[in-house]
């Protein structure tokens, strides 16, 4: 109990949360860089090591079910790869970041999503709800097209359904990114209503 008053404490006074330690902490995180960095590579190697072990007794390697590739099919899905797909998407979000990711004079590295300051306008933000709501309906398609495959149907039934139920909450996570765009500009004509998936 002690541990987590100090732990408390210590948030609430923004400064790093790594017992003994008073540096501020780094954007968006409530360690300091140092810690941070600990932290991340810590987990890092967790995952890593997880990953092997799934593999090993034949597991998909982000999930329990039995798979004979490194990815079991509703896994490829949630990650958006596809049979078709590549990690081109990711690499380029992440060349993204990095363009626009800026270290100051007090060494602290912040992300400047926008040049100016303040919120988001609203055709910036309907722009993203889109890009994302169309993204998330191509996953949706592709994820159905793969798990309705061929190679699929040699999977046993309980790995098509999950490939499938993977494929479909694309499409609810779709129907949330269509809410917010409608909801976001109901004042211009009423109430905008979007059905989504599944909603009666």
């Amino acid at each position: 109990m002690m541990a987590t008053a100090v732990y408390l404490e210590k948030k609430l006074a923004g400064i790093c949360t790594y017992h003994r330690c008073a540096k501020p902490p780094s954007d968006g995180a409530q360690l300091c860089p140092r810690h941070l960095a600990k932290q991340r590579k810590r987990d890092a190697t967790y995952k890593a090591k997880l990953r092997a072990r799934r593999r090993h007794a034949g597991q998909c390697a982000f999930c329990p079910a039995k798979s004979k590739t490194y990815r079991c099919m509703a896994c490829l899905i949630k990650a958006g790869l596809g049979p078709t797909k590549s990690v081109q998407s990711s690499v380029d979000k992440s060349a993204r970041i990095a363009a626009r990711t800026v270290m100051h004079g007090d060494g602290r590295t912040r992300y400047h999503g926008q040049a100016r300051r303040g919120q988001q306008s609203r055709a910036q933000l309907d722009e993203q709800d889109l890009a994302d709501a169309i993204a998330r309906l191509q996953r949706a398609k592709d994820g159905l097209a793969a798990a309705r495959s061929p190679e699929a149907q040699l999977l046993p039934r309980i790995q098509r359904e999950d490939a499938e139920r993977a494929a479909l909450a694309q499409l609810e996570l779709a129907g949330r990114f269509l809410d917010d765009v409608g909801e976001r500009n109901s004042r211009l004509n009423g109430p905008v209503r979007i059905p989504a998936s599944g909603r009666r």
